[in-house]
């Protein structure tokens, strides 16, 4: 029984060991891209000498380089995870599918949070559409920072108004859906001066610049 055990214990060290040579080749095998990024604050200001990290999904290994920069180059094709900070304490990461022979990303850094024990973000952005939608229960709004990686959906709901909180400040784009249907588009900026911006959306200027 011992010299069995002994026995498959040499086969299951010996298959990992040529699972990993496999892989490590597979990775020599995959095609190599250019990952440029730019980094912002939440408003579109240039943040410079930020420290730049590309993981893999499962953060042991990260792929930039050692000498820094915001151009990483031979990065295998694949997923990752970008970590970006600066030493004022912003931090910001999402993932990354590198499938292309170049890629840009633009990231934002948020302001940090101070010492509270939850992630940054008490403002609001609410809103009502005029004139009332008939079919009200078609109509959706997407808040999406223009250099944050946040996004954030709701319904409109009645009388023809949206509330989306838990916002950090920063430049957001405003989206308002009816079904798949983009029927109106802006631009804003929230910072703590106000708690809640509070828009009122015209869908009647809307359809007048329709074509």
């Amino acid at each position: 029984m011992k010299k069995t055990f002994l026995a498959w214990l040499e086969i299951a060290v010996l298959a990992g060991v040529v699972t990993g040579a496999h892989k490590r080749e597979g990775q020599k095998m995959l095609p190599r891209a250019a990952v440029h990024v730019d980094v912002f604050d939440p408003f579109g200001g240039a943040v410079r000498n930020a420290t730049v990290h590309l993981y893999t999904p499962d953060r042991k290994r990260d792929v930039a380089s050692p000498a820094g920069g915001s151009t990483l180059t031979d990065v295998p094709y694949g997923q990752y995870l970008l970590v970006v900070s600066d030493s004022g304490g912003g931090i910001a990461e999402r993932e990354v599918t590198v499938n292309a022979d170049e890629i840009w990303v633009r990231i934002g850094l948020a302001f940090p949070a101070g010492d509270q024990a939850w992630p940054g973000g008490g403002l609001t952005i609410s809103g009502d559409i005029k004139p009332t939608p008939a079919n009200l229960k078609e109509w959706w709004v997407r808040v999406e920072g223009v250099f944050l990686h946040e996004m954030r959906e709701s319904p409109i709901q009645r009388p023809a108004r949206f509330s989306i909180s838990g916002l950090g400040m920063g430049a957001y784009l405003i989206e308002v859906f009816e079904g798949s249907k983009l029927r109106h588009v802006e631009t804003i900026e929230i910072d703590t001066k106000e708690p809640n911006t509070h828009l009122t959306i015209s869908l009647a200027d809307e359809r007048a610049n329709r074509p």
